[in-house]
C-alpha cells in the first residue's frame, strides 16, 4: 500500500496507513480460536498456501490434521474433503480413506475439484524449472492495475497516487523508446475497473494470448494485507470492491479479494510465458520477520510479505517479484513527485536506460533510489527483489522478434 510522504498532511496519512491495516487484522486472535465452518475460508487458504510449498514429512502430517480438523468440524465443505483427498494420495494412505475423501468432495461439490486446482501442482516438475530460457522474446504482454478508491472504505484510506502510478506505468511500458510494448498488449485496470471480477478477466486474457517465449508484467498498486493481518498468515491483494469489515468477517476479505496463492498458481501453472515479472506496490509487501536475530531480512524472506505462497515461483525458471517494501514499511507516496516513490523510480530507472537494463541492473539501481528517497522523507523503505534463474537476465525493453 502507498500512503503520504510525512508533513503534518503525510504523518496523518502515514497513521491512516496504520489504522487500516490494523482494521483488517482486527478480531484475528478471536478467529484463531474458531473452528468449523466458521473458520472454514482461513483453513482453506492455509491448506492451498501450505500445499503449493509442497510439504513433506512431519509439515505435511501437520497439513494433513488441519485438513481432518476442518472436513470433521465442517463435514459440508467440499474443498475440504478435496484437499484432505489430495494430501492422502501423497502420503499414500488406504485406498479406502482416498477414495471416500474424494466421494466426500464429489458430492458436496467442491469447486476446486470442478475447476481441476491442485495446490500441490503449484510448482513446476524439476525439467520445467530447469529449463534453459529462449535467447529471443516473441511477444510482450502486460496487466497493470492501480487502485486508489475503495468502494467498501471510507475515502480517508484511498491511495491519493495508486491509479496514476498505474497509468503512468502503462505509458512508460507503452513508449517506443523504452518499454517497447504494443498499446494493444497493455491491459490497464483503475479504480472501479479493478474490481475482483476486471482483475481476474485481466489475468484471463493474459492465459489466452500470451504465448510460450513471451514476456509478461503483472504490476499492482493497492492496498495489500500482510500474513499477520489473517490467523492463518494468509495474503490478499484489496481490489476495488473488496469487502472489509474491521476483520469480523474474514470469510469476506477471502471472497472479495485476489489471493496471493492464486496469483502464483496461476503464473506457475495458467500461464505459458516463461518470463514473468511480478512489481507489488502494495502495503508491506515485503517481509521482516527475522528469526532469533540470526538471519537477515532478505536471507529470511526474500520475496517479501507475501513470501511464503510467492516461494513456490523460485522452482520456476525466469521469474522475478518486484515488491515496495519490507513488512515493516509502509510503501510512501510523495506529493512532490506526484507518485508513489517506488513507482517513480521504476519508471525513471526504465527511461533513463531505454529499457535497456537486464533486470539485476534494474533493481539495483531502483533499491538504491527509492531508500534515498525514503530517507529524505525521514523515513525508511526497501524494495525487496526476487530473481529466480534466468530472470536476472530478463530485459523489460527488449524489441520483441515475433512482429
Amino acid at each position: 500500500m502507498t500512503t503520504q510522504a510525512p508533513s503534518a498532511r503525510g504523518a496523518r496519512a502515514v497513521i491512516r496507513a496504520a489504522l487500516l491495516c490494523a482494521a483488517l487484522l482486527g478480531g484475528a486472535a478471536a478467529a484463531r480460536g474458531q473452528g468449523g465452518c466458521t473458520a472454514a475460508p482461513e483453513y482453506l487458504n492455509y491448506l492451498k498456501e501450505k500445499l503449493a510449498l509442497s510439504p513433506s514429512g512431519p509439515l505435511l502430517e501437520r497439513v494433513y490434521e488441519r485438513a481432518k480438523f476442518l472436513t470433521d468440524n465442517c463435514p459440508q465443505n467440499g474443498d475440504g474433503w478435496y484437499y484432505r483427498h489430495l494430501i492422502e494420495k501423497r502420503l499414500n494412505r488406504p485406498a479406502a480413506d482416498i477414495g471416500f475423501s474424494l466421494r466426500k468432495a464429489e458430492y458436496y461439490d467442491a469447486p476446486a475439484l470442478k475447476a481441476g486446482l491442485n495446490p500441490l501442482l503449484t510448482q513446476k516438475p524439476p525439467e520445467q524449472a530447469a529449463e534453459e530460457l529462449p535467447a529471443t522474446v516473441r511477444d510482450k504482454w502486460a496487466l497493470v492495475v492501480g487502485v486508489g478508491t475503495f468502494k467498501n472504505l471510507d475515502a480517508r484510506n484511498g491511495l491519493k497516487y495508486a491509479a496514476k502510478d498505474a497509468r503512468d506505468f502503462a505509458v512508460a511500458l507503452t513508449d517506443a523508446n523504452y518499454g517497447r510494448f504494443k498499446p494493444g498488449n497493455v491491459m490497464l485496470l483503475t479504480d472501479e475497473q479493478a474490481t475482483l471480477q476486471g482483475i481476474r478477466t485481466g489475468l484471463g486474457w493474459l492465459r489466452a494470448n500470451a504465448k510460450r517465449d513471451d514476456l509478461v508484467i503483472i504490476y499492482f498498486s493497492s492496498h495489500g494485507t500482510s500474513r499477520e493481518m489473517d490467523p492463518n498468515g494468509v495474503s490478499f491483494i484489496v481490489a476495488h470492491d473488496t469487502q472489509i469489515d474491521a476483520g469480523r468477517k474474514k470469510e469476506n476479505l477471502f471472497a472479495t479479494s485476489l489471493e496471493m496463492i492464486y496469483l502464483v498458481y496461476f503464473i506457475n501453472q495458467e500461464l505459458q510465458a516463461r518470463r514473468t515479472v511480478l512489481f507489488l506496490d502494495t502495503c508491506y509487501s515485503g517481509d521482516a520477520v527475522v528469526t532469533g536475530g540470526s538471519k537477515s531480512l532478505e536471507e529470511e524472506s526474500p520475496v517479501g510479505g507475501y513470501s511464503e505462497p510467492l516461494r513456490a515461483l523460485k522452482s520456476g525458471a525466469g521469474h522475478a517479484v518486484i515488491t515496495s517494501s519490507r513488512a515493516d514499511e509502509v510503501s510512501l507516496e510523495d506529493d512532490r513527485l506526484s507518485n508513489g516513490i517506488f513507482t517513480y523510480h521504476l519508471i525513471k530507472g526504465l527511461k533513463e536506460g531505454k529499457g535497456a537494463q537486464p533486470l539485476e541492473q534494474l533493481t539495483s539501481g531502483l533499491r538504491e533510489r527509492v531508500n534515498a528517497e525514503a530517507k529524505r522523507l525521514g523515513r525508511t523503505q526497501n524494495p525487496v527483489v526476487q530473481l529466480s534463474p534466468g530472470a536476472e537476465k530478463i530485459v523489460l525493453g527488449v524489441q520483441p522478434q515475433g512482429r
